[in-house]
């Protein structure tokens, strides 16, 4: 198996895109407010994040280089 950078700009927008949703879809104010919002203020803010955007970014990041 093969090493693979990846670019931290391309995480980020496979951490904001593991949470977008359509715009005819009502997210619940409180899994808003603490997942979604948390989720793309810690990637734009270069805050430390939690393990499942952690996880979220490694799977994306394999489907992304077309690793599955």
């Amino acid at each position: 198996m093969s090493r693979k950078s990846v670019n931290p700009e391309t995480l980020r927008y496979i951490a904001v895109a593991s949470v977008k949703t359509p715009t005819d879809f009502n997210v619940h104010k409180r899994i808003y407010k603490a997942h979604i919002s948390e989720r793309i203020n810690a990637v734009e803010s270069n805050r430390p994040i939690d393990w499942s955007t952690a996880e979220a970014m490694a799977i994306g990041s394999l489907l992304i280089q077309g690793d599955h």
